[in-house]
């Protein structure tokens, strides 16, 4: 089995970074996520939320990423374009994320935003010990404008989680769905061997 010799995080969640500069519906969603496995409310809204999403975005797509574009302020006028420019292809990747279903999309959500991400951790042990020399090299990339991850998280992977085993690289003037829609060729060929 061949093994990876590069990996590409592209505006990559890290919850460990932190909330702050994080838009107020992603800092509510991690909260939500957070009480997910106390509260039985919170597991009952949360599942009636995204079945509602689910339900609507497959009768109304276009309509549904209009509102949010027009109703969240947070996002910067950068993001704003860039979807507007590809809202079905943006449309089709909340699709896709829906397609599992609510409780899928939820198991997804916990994974996430939750501050004691398991995957994180996973990373983490593996990346600890600089001298394996047999783990894949990382490239984080980031727009410093990025309200739906902040780019604080891709500097705390870089510092506190990959360590020299990654190469941080930021894009000044962009957010998040710029550098996803914009920059597919920078981060393909960071990886390319």
């Amino acid at each position: 089995c061949p093994k990876l010799k590069k990996i590409a995080f592209v505006g990559a969640i890290c919850m460990s970074g932190g909330t702050e500069g994080m838009m107020a519906a992603n800092q509510a969603s991690s909260k939500m996520v957070e009480n997910y496995k106390i509260s039985l409310m919170t597991r009952l809204l949360l599942r009636l939320v995204y079945t509602a999403i689910s339900i609507v975005l497959r009768i109304l797509p276009d309509q549904v990423m209009h509102f949010i574009l027009k109703s969240n302020k947070d996002i910067p006028k950068v993001d704003q374009k860039v979807v507007a420019r590809n809202v079905e292809g943006i449309t089709e990747l909340f699709r896709v994320s829906l397609r599992q279903g609510a409780p899928g999309l939820l198991a997804d959500l916990r994974r996430c935003f939750g501050t004691h991400a398991e995957v994180e951790n996973i990373v983490r042990y593996h990346y600890a010990d600089e001298s394996k020399d047999d783990l894949p090299e990382i490239y984080i990339h980031h727009g410093k404008m990025d309200v739906n991850v902040p780019f604080c998280h891709g500097q705390h992977m870089h510092e506190n989680i990959f360590h020299k085993k990654s190469k941080l690289i930021s894009f000044e003037h962009h957010g998040h769905f710029p550098l996803i829609a914009e920059e597919s060729e920078t981060y393909v060929k960071s990886v390319m061997i």
